[in-house]
């Protein structure tokens, strides 16, 4: 996969996925970021680097990635 092709809004439903899926605290750990980061982040106030990207998508199988609208 071509992490660099994400869309904005694909990689924050990516985290947003996650999120929710590890809960917020965990994923702030696996994910090597600060709370302050992941709000940024999903509230489309800071770009969400290729490197967190790679690692949320090693927490979703790829029935939950497929599932994301990653067109947009």
């Amino acid at each position: 996969m071509n992490i660099k092709a994400l869309s904005v809004e694909a990689r924050r439903k990516i985290l947003e996925r996650v999120k929710k899926k590890l809960s917020f605290t965990w994923a702030l750990g696996v994910l090597d970021i600060s709370r302050g980061a992941m709000y940024n982040y999903l509230h489309g106030l800071r770009g969400i680097s290729d490197k967190v990207v790679y690692r949320a998508l090693q927490f979703l199988e790829e029935r939950e990635f497929s599932e994301l609208d990653h067109t947009q």
